[in-house]
C-alpha cells in the first residue's frame, strides 16, 4: 500500500489537476482525506484498540472512494477509445 501510494502521489504531483475531470478531482480529494487516517487506523488495528467493524468499515469506505474516483473517468476514457478505434478503422 505505501509503495503504491508513493507512486500515486508522484504521478498526481506531476500533472495539473485542473486538466482532469472535476468529478475525479473531487472524489480523489475525498479518498485522499480518508487515506490520511490510514496510519492511525493501522496503529489501532495493531494494538487491537479499534473494533473490527470500524476497521473494516474504514478500509471499505476508502477503497470505495478511490474506485468511485476512477469510475468517474470511464466516460472520457471510452470517448478516447472510440476515437482511436474509429481512426484506426478509417486507415484500413
Amino acid at each position: 500500500t505505501d509503495k503504491k501510494r508513493a507512486e500515486l502521489d508522484e504521478y498526481i504531483s506531476s500533472i495539473d489537476l485542473k486538466e482532469l475531470n472535476s468529478s475525479f478531482v473531487g472524489l480523489y480529494e475525498v479518498g485522499n482525506r480518508s487515506y490520511g487516517r490510514l496510519q492511525n487506523i493501522r496503529t489501532q488495528s495493531d494494538g487491537l484498540s479499534i473494533p473490527l467493524k470500524e476497521a473494516i468499515g474504514y478500509f471499505s469506505q476508502m477503497n470505495g472512494e478511490f474506485l468511485e474516483a476512477n469510475a468517474s473517468c470511464l466516460p472520457r476514457i471510452m470517448q478516447f477509445v472510440t476515437i482511436i478505434c474509429t481512426n484506426n478503422a478509417m486507415r484500413r
